[in-house]
């Protein structure tokens, strides 16, 4: 996953709701087809080891969680 130099803006509530039912979808299924709202990219999510890395094109959803 490619990281991406942008300040980053807190998610609205909405936004959060988006997000946590993308993660519940990748982590039921392993995949992911939930869209941003904001450039209509997938949200994309990568388990590495004890992290789990998203993105999407614009990097509003891009980041890490940590310890999973």
């Amino acid at each position: 996953m490619d990281q991406v130099n942008s300040k980053k803006q807190a998610l609205s509530p909405e936004d959060k709701k988006l997000f946590v039912s993308a993660m519940d979808e990748f982590n039921v299924t392993g995949n992911c087809s939930v869209k941003c709202n904001q450039c209509n990219s997938v949200i994309r999510f990568e388990r590495r080891e004890t992290a789990i890395l998203h993105e999407c094109d614009c990097g509003k959803f891009t980041g890490s969680l940590r310890g999973f």
